[in-house]
């Protein structure tokens, strides 16, 4: 479960990057000279670094609790890493795909707990079970709020 360590960063990064683009903040930066490569990578370091510093914390910890004997932490740091960027990666697909803020941030937990679940060696009905309920109370929540939105403004 060393997956679940990234959430609070990668949340972080989706919750931002949508309401920067909910309030027109990229627009204005747009219109004032900024290019798209600079702004994603520029987002992409500010997010490298922070999990950089969550890994650090990880391997902390993980020497202090004297969990490291039969594992090499090179390998482990590495394949942290590439999750990391893997992870940030997902973050600015969620964030293309939705414009609010909470949307993006229930899209993206409910992804990655449901990656988090069928990484289990035998996922049983008792986990996977209570994931996809949750899933599919959220998509009625959406096609409720829907067509609330549908009567108000166009009947």
């Amino acid at each position: 479960y060393f997956s679940i360590v990234f959430l609070a960063a990668m949340q972080l990064l989706i919750t931002s990057i949508t309401t920067e683009k909910e309030h027109k903040i990229l627009e204005g930066m747009k219109m004032m000279g900024l290019m798209d490569s600079v702004y994603w990578v520029s987002w992409f370091i500010t997010q490298t670094v922070l999990n950089l510093i969550v890994i650090v914390v990880f391997f902390v910890t993980m020497i202090i609790l004297d969990m490291m004997q039969n594992m090499d932490p090179s390998l482990l740091a590495v394949m942290m890493i590439a999750y990391s960027c893997t992870i940030i990666t997902f973050g600015f697909l969620v964030t293309a795909i939705s414009s609010s803020p909470k949307t993006a941030g229930t899209l993206a937990d409910q992804s990655i707990t449901t990656l988090v679940v069928s990484q289990e060696e035998e996922p049983t009905l008792t986990l996977v079970a209570p994931v996809c309920l949750i899933r599919l109370i959220g998509m009625l929540g959406i096609f409720i709020g829907l067509g609330v939105y549908y009567v108000l403004y166009f009947v």
